[in-house]
């Protein structure tokens, strides 16, 4: 049977296999069968609308329990894809790609999906999908009037055998007799909570994860029912249910964050026990051993404190003060080591200067630090925080912190003292540079600014350091065209290649090759001289190929011979390098091949074949142009 042509000029760019790309089993390849059924119920309920069409790529909304925008387009060889939801960001092809693609095979079909708000359209046949999904619902409508006319004996016999084989079917009729039990009784709730998040496998895969957090998702109405008569125990309960969760999550594969989100809701039902009745001040230490136990620490204490009350606020308050002042007297403890020890110490600590710019992160030392530095921000004690912060320092981003609290307290000659020792204490770390360079703008330092500014410039010459390099020379009373032109002096005199040592990997550029004019030509073009950059990038010099073309689509209609000659020397740095499925490659070829004229245009498509005729994909790729 011949294919079905696109029903719109529209739809020229979309290649004559679009009907099996978007094919159902197509689809279902890439997506798994049940992500597939997911987006096609999505499509079935009208939840796709679809609000750009660009020819031979579209931008879809699909409105499921959120709203998320997906991408289709047809370039070089196949169908690609993209959505913003978490599943595709995280590399997977997700029900919302599925709705996307039904929607768009039925538009190229000439047939109208249902509306994007779900109504029906009775004006329209419905597509062959639709007509699948009736079936499927009838089938299961039958289904489902046999189950109810069968014994109910008959059926509980075949019931438990069924779960006899399936340990994840057993855990279910656990969950649900659990969610019949009583609660009143004393440590029933225990056995109830138990049951529906009983470990049924010894690791759980993505897929088994999400299938745990479904049926695991019945703990929360019984957890309601357990606060609701008492929030004592509803504190219990939770707390026992995250214990429960947090084994389970130290033996699954959780990317899709289904056991996260059920830890967060039993953190949600935990503050509303606590609402209900807050605790007594010993509560703390229960707490704390639970917040201990998490291995993924995602916990917010300000929000279980104000829900808490003020007994177990006070007594955090004291604790976290303690825990505090025990760990820095530990630590003065540590320093007092015998000679020889001390010396050692000091040896490794002058080695491993030599690598980092800070002190190594310490989690025990940032946790009761950062806990009660919090406190002290809760309580509003501006004076007590500020000693507290400028105690006891330790590391480049401890001396921020105590900078970033200064200014905001107006402090600013103290920001500048600090940032000033910090930056002496910890000269190579980005943090205490871009401290210092923030007071000397602000105080006017405008000279010792520039310094930093220039620095910076030298270290990575982006367009964002030039520009800033020059607002600095010009807040430092610079000539500001003496100061330009010796910035490009210093680039022009940093691409002669010297006898510095290079790395191993590093090889010089023939001499004939000329100089690699990158930095300059990037500068030019973000002041907008692009004849003064083309002129510049010409050969034998070399520039990125990102910037040369660029400067060809700039110079497109007014000079298009050297806008396609800089198009060639992109396509020869960047074929080298492309892989499968060639996409960037095969672009720029068709941009090519459209500023050529005949026979230029054939002789050089003829001599891309030849030369990459081992690459079937690139040239499969090629055939489908159409060129």
């Amino acid at each position: 049977m011949a294919k079905r042509k696109p029903s719109s000029e529209r739809w020229a760019e979309v290649g004559e296999d679009w009907e099996e790309e978007l094919s159902d089993d197509a689809l279902r390849d890439m997506a798994g069968d049940d992500v597939f059924e997911r987006g096609e119920a999505y499509f079935a309920q009208g939840k796709v609308t679809m609000p750009r069409d660009g020819g031979g790529n579209a931008t879809f909304t699909v409105k499921g329990t959120q709203t998320y925008s997906t991408e289709l387009y047809f370039e070089g060889v196949g169908l690609h894809v993209n959505c913003n939801c978490p599943h595709a960001v995280g590399g997977a092809f997700c029900k919302h790609m599925v709705a996307a693609g039904l929607y768009w095979r039925a538009k190229l079909a000439g047939n109208e999906p249902l509306a994007g708000d779900g109504a029906s359209q009775e004006s329209h046949r419905p597509t062959s999908s639709q007509k699948r999904q009736n079936m499927v619902a009838a089938k299961r409508q039958a289904l489902k009037t046999f189950v109810f006319d069968q014994d109910a004996l008959a059926l509980a016999n075949q019931l438990w055998s069924w779960a006899e084989a399936d340990r994840d079917l057993m855990a279910v009729l656990k969950s649900w007799r659990a969610q019949n039990m009583a609660v009143g009784e004393p440590d029933g709730w225990k056995t109830a909570v138990a049951a529906i998040l009983e470990k049924s496998r010894s690791f759980y895969t993505w897929g088994d994860s999400n299938v745990y957090a479904r049926r695991a998702e019945a703990v929360f109405p019984l957890l309601e029912k357990i606060t609701h008569a008492s929030p004592a125990q509803g504190r219990a309960a939770c707390a026992y249910a995250l214990r429960k969760l947090y084994k389970v999550g130290e033996h699954a594969d959780d990317s899709g964050g289904m056991i996260g989100d059920l830890m967060y809701g039993v953190q949600a039902a935990l503050l509303k026990a606590l609402k209900a009745e807050p605790p007594p001040a010993a509560w703390l230490d229960e707490w704390f051993a639970l917040m201990e136990a998490d291995p993924w620490g995602l916990w917010s204490e300000s929000a279980v404190l104000e829900a808490a009350g003020p007994a177990v606020q006070k007594r955090y308050r004291d604790r976290v003060a303690k825990d505090w002042q025990a760990y820095l007297k530990a630590q003065d403890k540590s320093r007092a080591l015998p000679a020889v020890e001390a010396n050692a110490t000091a040896a490794r600590a002058v080695y491993a200067a030599s690598f980092a710019s800070d002190a190594a992160w310490n989690p025990e030392r940032s946790k009761l630090r950062t806990r009660y530095m919090d406190d002290l921000k809760r309580q509003g004690d501006s004076a007590a925080l500020l000693d507290a912060l400028s105690s006891n320092l330790e590391g480049a981003h401890e001396y921020g912190e105590l900078i970033a609290y200064c200014e905001t307290l107006g402090k600013t000659r103290e920001a500048l003292e600090y940032a000033l020792k910090a930056r002496k204490l910890y000269p190579n770390d980005w943090r205490t540079e871009k401290d210092l360079l923030r007071c000397y703008e602000r105080d006017g330092w405008d000279a010792e600014a520039l310094v930093i500014r220039r620095q910076r410039l030298e270290k990575q010459p982006s367009v964002e350091n030039f520009a800033a390099a020059l607002k600095s020379a010009e807040a430092a009373g610079q000539n500001l065209t003496q100061y330009h032109e010796a910035l490009f002096q210093w680039a022009a005199d940093r691409e002669v290649q010297t006898e510095a040592p290079k790395s191993p990997w590093y090889r010089p550029l023939p001499a004939n090759q000329g100089r690699n004019v990158s930095t300059r030509v990037q500068w030019l073009l973000y002041e907008e001289k692009t004849s003064d950059a083309l002129a510049l990038a010409q050969a034998p010099h070399t520039c990125e190929a990102g910037l040369l073309y660029e400067i060809s689509q700039k110079i497109r209609t007014e000079r298009p011979e050297q806008s396609l000659a800089l198009l060639h020397r992109v396509f020869a740095y960047q074929m080298p390098r492309a892989s499968t499925p060639y996409a960037e490659a095969l672009h720029l070829v068709k941009e090519i091949a459209q500023m050529m004229a005949q026979p230029d245009r054939g002789h050089w498509l003829a001599r891309m074949r030849a030369e990459y005729k081992a690459k079937r994909n690139f040239i499969k790729g090629l055939d489908a142009l159409k060129l």
